[in-house]
């Protein structure tokens, strides 16, 4: 299978992916778990496009996925106020 490297909003890093085609959709797998869809029919220019809109709005917003617990509820306490 094809892999790319893919910022991950879970990881908050990017990471290798790898990438398939299911359903009409291009399907991007991170090993965390988490996958991005996107519609297959899109040209490779666009595809790299939405990938980076998708990293601009992501960055920051979720702590990484191996963040200590207590790190993550004093993370989600600062959002909330």
């Amino acid at each position: 299978m094809k892999t790319k490297v893919i910022f991950c909003a879970g990881c908050q890093a990017e990471t290798e992916q790898t990438l398939a085609i299911v359903k009409a959709e291009i399907v991007a797998a991170c090993p965390c778990g988490r996958a991005l869809k996107f519609n297959a029919g899109i040209s490779r220019e666009e595809f790299d496009a939405q990938l980076e809109r998708h990293r601009q709005a992501n960055l920051g917003q979720l702590p990484p996925v191996d963040e200590d617990p207590v790190a993550v509820k004093n993370y989600l306490s600062e959002l909330t106020g």
